[in-house]
């Protein structure tokens, strides 16, 4: 299987070198033909963790495709299919009615509008470093890629400020991991990572563009029922800035979500990124998220409090060798185990034993390398 993966892995990378096509849509009669894709090894000093796991992890090939058409002069239609390690999956479906540039009608599976990454997720050669900050875009139960529904959006300059503005509402799936639930008497043992349904959301983000060139500010923030919760309410309400100007880049965000009485988390990162010449560029990042629980959960919490940190430093080369086709190397330490967790049988084993012996139990700190290339045309 590791041979099958380095050969497709190896395929997939002499392909994309061998782009020469800009990074803008390609048009094919009148379909605009957008796609993108990575591939990375990653290599942990213990509990899995993003791209790497202790033995080495090739199994991080990802593509997605996107197709757009506009039928009539006002109409778009669009859909994405995104491929994860063989598995497939449809992150939007939308059709768009443009009634004027302040005003746009959308319907189906939309994007959903929030913070600076959700529209863009699987994208790399769009963020300074391989993979997102997980806590707000990891397993978290913040945010998710898609909404099924209808929502509005649009723009207005005034003067030499611009607004944006999106609406947006219906039903939708977000990742979340529970380390908590591999407890030896969790009522839910066998679940530690899994989607859950929102239903009946409602959601809105404003961006506005600063007089100051390349300075962009925003609020996000949504609201809905969260069905493996007994109808809960499920929200998330941020606040995110990106600067960019020259071979600066400055991004951070900040978030804060509640699911009932049952779990609140804090979240916020910064990234940073600055390009030394036309192709090196250097990267860094600080994460941070905190999750408390209460209920059966609550008493794991309080004996095991790193089952609900997580702070993460990152730093990173990268190598562009296009403005669509980038190099990376990193390297991350990681404390805390909200995201960086052994598997659930390892888990309840560690948390078994803790308990008997009045320890933590869990190893804490996680070093993570990693490698790889991402492309996008």
């Amino acid at each position: 299987m590791r041979h099958r993966t380095l050969a497709f892995g190896a395929a997939f990378i002499s392909a994309l070198t061998s782009f020469s096509a800009p990074a803008a849509a390609q048009e094919l009669g009148g379909v605009q033909l957008n796609g993108f894709g990575s591939w990375a090894y990653g290599r942990t000093n213990g509990n899995p963790f993003a791209t790497g796991r202790e033995q080495g992890n090739y199994n991080n090939l990802e593509f997605g495709l996107a197709v757009s058409a506009a039928p009539a002069e006002r109409a778009r239609v669009s859909v994405q299919i995104f491929s994860h390690a063989g598995e497939f999956r449809i992150d939007y479906a939308l059709a768009e009615w443009r009634v004027s540039d302040a005003l746009r009608l959308r319907f189906g599976r939309i994007k959903q509008p929030h913070g600076l990454y959700t529209e863009v997720f699987d994208v790399g050669t769009i963020r300074p470093l391989a993979t997102l900050p997980q806590s707000i875009y990891g397993s978290s139960g913040l945010v998710s890629e898609g909404v099924d529904g209808a929502g509005i959006a649009g723009g207005r300059s005034l003067g030499s400020w611009r607004v944006e503005y999106d609406v947006y509402g219906g039903n939708m799936a977000v990742e979340t991991s529970t380390p908590f639930a591999a407890a030896p008497d969790s009522p839910d043992p066998e679940e530690t990572e899994h989607a859950q349904d929102v239903t009946n959301l409602v959601g809105a983000r404003v961006n506005v563009r600063l007089p100051i060139s390349g300075w962009l500010v925003g609020a996000s923030g949504y609201s809905g029922r969260n069905v493996a919760a007994a109808d809960a309410r499920h929200s998330t309400v941020g606040a995110h800035t990106e600067f960019r100007r020259g071979a600066a880049l400055v991004r951070s965000e900040v978030a804060r979500h509640e699911l009932g009485t049952e779990r609140s988390v804090n979240a916020a990162f910064l990234e940073t990124a600055y390009r030394l010449t036309e192709h090196w560029q250097l990267a860094g990042r600080a994460d941070h998220s905190r999750t408390r629980v209460s209920g059966t959960e609550a008493e794991m919490a309080a004996a095991m409090p790193d089952l609900g940190k997580h702070r993460e430093f990152a730093a990173g080369v990268n190598y562009w060798f296009t403005p669509e086709l980038v190099l990376r190397v990193s390297g991350h330490r990681v404390y805390g185990n909200r995201f960086a967790t052994p598997d659930a049988d390892a888990l309840r084993t560690a948390l078994s034993a803790a308990r008997a012996a009045g320890t933590t139990g869990v190893n804490g700190r996680t070093t993570l390398f990693s490698v790889g290339v991402q492309a996008s045309f």
